[in-house]
């Protein structure tokens, strides 16, 4: 999908707020930027996901430290995010789809 065909970032959070405990403005980015850099295919730090929200590293690392973001991350022994909410980088029993694409 081209970076002009992304919906906007309220078109994403509509769908998924229906599945997750309240968000702050702040954590509904922050999860979004998570879904997708994981949809990427790679384990995402917190570097990573800082530049994706255009935030410090610190900040990042505190957003993921969080209770409502940290309850649905699935880290490695480095602490990369390798799975958000259903979406994970590695093999895992459940599927995601969004527009009828399917990620394991």
């Amino acid at each position: 999908m081209a970076i002009s065909q992304v919906p906007p970032l309220d078109d994403y959070w509509r769908k998924l707020e229906l599945h997750l405990p309240p968000f702050s403005h702040e954590e509904q980015r922050a999860a979004v930027a998570l879904y997708r850099e994981l949809a990427k295919g790679e384990a995402v730090d917190s570097d990573q996901l800082a530049r994706a929200l255009g935030i410090s590293s610190a900040e990042s690392h505190a957003l993921l430290q969080r209770d409502s973001i940290k309850g649905h991350v699935y880290a490695d022994s480095q602490g990369r995010v390798l799975g958000f909410g259903g979406l994970a980088t590695t093999p895992m029993h459940h599927r995601f789809e969004v527009d009828g694409r399917h990620y394991a």
